[in-house]
């Protein structure tokens, strides 16, 4: 039987110096994510396919609407709208940042190796300055909600949530970094 487990820590830093660490939380492995791992496993995809983009939110209800607000928001990107500017929209705003290869790391026990283990570590900055309104301003905004999404942008631009929180405000003002850390353990039980 494999036992999914997702976590997430958040730090909050200026000019490189922490002002808050929230500690290791977790967070919810959505449905979604199945899918995700079937259509990996069958080859669905026809270019290499994995974790895209961390996406994040001033708060929703529940992980459907946040997913239904990524789709547009993605729509838009996909027409040509540029990907560091938020989406607002009558329920707050959302944003995705491009997840790279150097932002994640196989761990065995708690440490970084270059052997593939069953942990996958996550890190992700959201810098100073990011996102900004559609206009270029920079904002104080409130964080209140994410997830790790994988996209198929092959033909489809089909994305898949893998994981998603909704959480206690975290304002970031736009001197601060935001680095969101997050742990997916894929424990197999014999």
């Amino acid at each position: 039987m494999l036992r999914i487990k997702g976590e997430y820590r958040d730090i909050i830093s200026l000019n490189g110096v922490p002002l808050e660490d929230r500690g290791w939380m977790s967070n919810t492995i959505v449905e979604d994510f199945g899918k995700f791992i079937a259509a990996l496993l069958k080859k669905e995809y026809g270019s290499p396919v994995g974790l895209e983009y961390l996406a994040v939110g001033s708060g929703t209800t529940n992980a459907e609407n946040f997913q239904n607000r990524m789709n547009a928001f993605f729509s838009k990107v996909h027409e040509g709208s540029s990907p560091n500017a938020y989406q607002d929209d009558s329920f707050g705003w959302v944003w995705a940042k491009k997840i790279e290869a150097s932002d994640m790391s196989y761990l065995e026990d708690g440490s970084p190796t270059n052997e593939i283990t069953n942990t996958l570590q996550i890190s992700v900055d959201i810098e100073p300055a990011t996102p900004v309104d559609s206009g270029g301003d920079e904002q104080t905004l409130e964080f209140r909600e994410f997830a790790l999404i994988g996209i198929d942008g092959t033909t489809s631009n089909t994305m898949r949530m893998v994981n998603y929180v909704n959480h206690g405000v975290i304002t970031k003002d736009p001197k601060m970094t935001l680095t969101r850390e997050i742990r997916l353990k894929f424990p197999v039980e014999g």
